[in-house]
């Protein structure tokens, strides 16, 4: 018996032959050591946003791989806001999810390689320094952060205000909660902070219902 090993991508077509029976053998294979790709996809009432992972969004979340994909599984990871509770299972290609909490995709495809994305969904829509807001950000009013924006320096200021699907524009109707204080904080009012370089996850719920969560991620620069 000879055994031998190949490990480089590509193609490939091995023939065997038998020589006491004068028989040969031919075995077609491929081998692909890149990782299947996830495309995360926004669906908003029809219309198709492609996102990165890592994405919040208050709309559904369509997940794709390509056809030309042999995928042996999609799995997912699904934790509420609200719960520590994490839920798993399968879905198909083109699945889109809507329920509001934390999520985790991983793709395996056939010969076991393996792509995971991430994202989360939203109650409603948490807007950095909107354009047309009667106060901004000292990140927008003296350092030229543009509008919108989610870097914010050290020393400066960003203001939180709620989208249009939120049940209440009042910031004092919500809780803001700053994932890591030394680097950024918030006050009651929805006014971020930076105080070291780093990344920082905002979360804003709303008093007369803490199951209504929106989050949003702002980078800290030096």
């Amino acid at each position: 018996m000879i055994n031998f090993y190949i490990e480089k991508e590509g193609e490939y077509e091995v023939t065997v032959t038998d020589l006491r029976k004068d028989e040969s053998r031919v075995y077609r294979f491929a081998i692909d050591q890149t990782a299947p790709v996830i495309q995360l996809v926004e669906w908003d009432y029809m219309v198709e946003t492609p996102v990165l992972s890592g994405t919040i969004t208050s709309a559904g979340m369509k997940v794709v791989y390509g056809d030309n994909i042999k995928v042996n599984s999609m799995t997912y990871q699904y934790k509420p806001f609200t719960s520590s509770l994490v839920e798993t299972g399968t879905v198909d290609n083109n699945f889109i999810f809507w329920r509001k909490g934390e999520y985790v995709i991983t793709v395996t495809d056939m010969i076991g390689n393996v792509t995971t994305q991430i994202f989360q969904l939203t109650d409603f829509d948490v807007v950095v320094d909107p354009d047309g807001a009667q106060t901004l950000g000292t990140e927008v009013t003296q350092n030229g952060g543009a509008k919108g924006g989610t870097i914010l320096h050290v020393g400066y200021t960003r203001c939180l205000y709620l989208g249009g699907n939120a049940s209440s524009q009042s910031r004092l109707d919500y809780t803001f909660t700053s994932s890591n204080p030394s680097i950024a904080t918030v006050s009651e009012y929805g006014t971020v902070t930076g105080l070291s370089a780093g990344t920082v996850e905002i979360t804003c719920v709303l008093k007369s219902n803490p199951s209504k969560v929106s989050k949003i991620v702002l980078t800290v620069l030096p």
